[in-house]
């Protein structure tokens, strides 16, 4: 009897996987807490996935998967950036919580690991089913603010989608606009960036001017992206016409960082705004040239009026975004464009944030983005 006993036990323990992963229909896997075949719902280590229309059909073990994603990056095989990804597709949540903290702790201005773990955190829903739905959002406000990284951010995450699309929502589900006032001069980056989102989230234009300079000059980046996402969602035109006036002629640090935002949040502005500037590159003081049919005239001087924020009437607000055009945003700093001189370092950004824009590494050199710019890109507008 001891024997078939025992027997039965390590039979057990086999069978039951020391990191259990739901493998879903549709082939997507994901690590699960407790998971049987046919569920619809998905235990994760820090929330429910609801996945009503792809079942799960099985559960493996994925600490094999998990050793061999860390020899292939100890190895130097794969950087940590697709180390990181391919934790998100294996769906290898405490892994990639693990890997991402190791991230940051050797590049803590890399944006990476924010995005991806913001993914997830999106989708996970932390919130107890016995809190009420009006209570969801401050219940996770709560939570962010007494949680560390990367929790606080997973919530947070899921928090900018709960919170109504505007500052003057009823039933509650919004946060207050001094909670955010003091979230955003936290010294958690994580709390500034979650912040930031919501403000542009909830239409908080008491809040732009803030997040415009936050946008350029918060000393880490994912605040910095984060401020940005907020400013655009406030007022897209005046935060691309903000960066637009301090890649051209700002301050060094604050001209790669619009370069930057402008990439990511631009959209054709941003195209715009950044290939007109890179016709400067590498062109000494007193030069003028003209670039599709804009005069830029290349200057020595700095703009120290460049953080000088864009004047807007708070109750014009939405009937400017109706009349304004890309194109009558663009042209707002008059028929001369003046930039101040330049060298690689901008360029590089410049490029660099092109390559966001484009949503792909391109290899583009300068020349090859003139001429995609001109022989593709205006011809189809």
């Amino acid at each position: 009897m001891v024997c078939l006993a025992a027997s039965a036990l390590l039979t057990l323990l086999m069978q039951s996987p020391s990191l259990p992963v739901a493998v879903t229909e549709s082939g997507m896997r994901l690590q699960c807490v407790d998971a049987e075949v046919g569920d619809r719902e998905i235990h994760t280590p820090f929330g429910l996935y609801r996945n009503a229309t792809d079942p799960v059909v099985r559960i493996v073990d994925g600490s094999r998967q998990v050793e061999d994603f860390r020899r292939l990056r100890d190895a130097g095989i794969v950087d940590n950036g697709t180390w990181l990804q391919d934790l998100s597709t294996a769906g290898q949540l405490d892994e990639l919580v693990r890997a991402s903290q190791e991230f940051l702790a050797l590049e803590p201005q890399r944006l990476e690991p924010y995005l991806i773990l913001e993914t997830w955190g999106q989708r996970l829903d932390p919130v107890p089913s016995g809190i009420d739905r009006r209570d969801r959002v401050a219940w996770l406000w709560d939570q962010v603010q007494r949680e560390k990284f990367p929790t606080s951010l997973l919530m947070g995450a899921k928090l900018v989608h709960e919170v109504s699309a505007s500052s003057s929502a009823r039933h509650g589900r919004i946060i207050a606009l001094s909670d955010l006032r003091k979230a955003l001069r936290s010294p958690d980056v994580v709390a500034r960036r979650i912040a930031a989102r919501i403000a542009g989230r909830q239409q908080e234009i008491s809040l732009r001017e803030t997040l415009m300079e936050a946008s350029l000059f918060d000393a880490v980046e994912a605040a910095r992206d984060g401020a940005a996402e907020g400013v655009h969602g406030i007022h897209a035109q005046s935060a691309r016409l903000y960066w637009l006036k301090n890649l051209a002629r700002g301050q060094a640090a604050a001209r790669e960082h619009a370069a930057r935002n402008l990439g990511r949040y631009g959209g054709a502005d941003g195209l715009r705004s950044l290939l007109h500037v890179l016709a400067a590159s590498d062109s000494p003081a007193g030069t003028r040239l003209s670039f599709s049919g804009r005069r830029i005239q290349v200057v020595r001087k700095v703009d120290r009026d460049a953080r000088d924020l864009i004047a807007i009437d708070s109750d014009l607000a939405e009937a400017e975004d109706r009349i304004m055009t890309p194109d009558s945003a663009f042209l707002e700093f008059g028929a001369t464009l003046e930039v101040t001189q330049f060298g690689e370092s901008l360029q590089t950004a410049i490029l660099e944030a092109l390559d966001t824009w484009a949503g792909h590494r391109t290899g583009r050199p300068t020349s090859a983005w003139f001429d995609f710019y001109h022989e593709e890109w205006l011809p189809m507008r």
